[in-house]
């Protein structure tokens, strides 16, 4: 099989990708993700996962390479990594009772054919209310700093959902597995 490579640090996308039982590795591409000025959450989020495989691609040539980037968007903003406690109070206090939109870019290159695939996949989160009192509990046991619109789904942060909709229940956690499978296809990457 070919060497397939993630261009992530991500613990909860190295979990997601085992489940498909194919061998990987992965390698940090470590890129700035600020966000050029009037860029737009969906461009944001498929330039980095664009700009993450062309840096992991070098370093493996002729590999498979799969970038994503998840960016969080709630009235024409973009929330990405809180980083710290108090900026994930402000933006947990912020999507409180809302409606808030969690795009994931993810882009594959086939460093044979050359080749890039592209998509992006979105989610749809619907807030409960929540209090100050419950958000400072949810984040003194999860911690959720570099945790996109500080919401870890796959834990404690189901608790601050009234909704989840998609059309991949992998997107919201980071990497839409169902987008994936189809490209690895493209790339001749069959799972079993």
């Amino acid at each position: 099989m070919r060497e397939i490579v993630l261009g992530s640090s991500s613990f909860i996308r190295r979990q997601l990708i085992e489940q498909l039982l194919i061998p990987f590795q992965t390698d940090s591409p470590d890129i700035d993700e600020t966000p050029i000025p009037g860029e737009t959450a969906a461009h944001l989020a498929q330039r980095l996962a664009k700009e993450k495989t062309d840096v992991v691609a070098k370093r493996h040539p002729g590999a498979i390479i799969i970038g994503c980037d998840q960016v969080s968007t709630f009235q024409g903003q973009i929330f990405n990594k809180p980083l710290t406690v108090q900026n994930a109070h402000q933006m947990l206090m912020t999507f409180s009772g809302k409606v808030v939109l969690f795009l994931v870019g993810i882009c594959v290159f086939d460093g044979k054919s050359g080749e890039y695939q592209e998509a992006l996949s979105q989610t749809e989160v619907h807030f409960r209310s929540l209090s100050g009192e419950k958000i400072r509990r949810y984040l003194s046991l999860e911690q959720p700093l570099d945790c996109c619109g500080s919401l870890q789904i796959e834990r404690l942060g189901i608790s601050l959902c009234e909704k989840v909709m998609s059309d991949d229940p992998t997107t919201l956690p980071g990497l839409p597995l169902i987008t994936l499978i189809n490209m690895l296809a493209q790339c001749g990457v069959s799972l079993y």
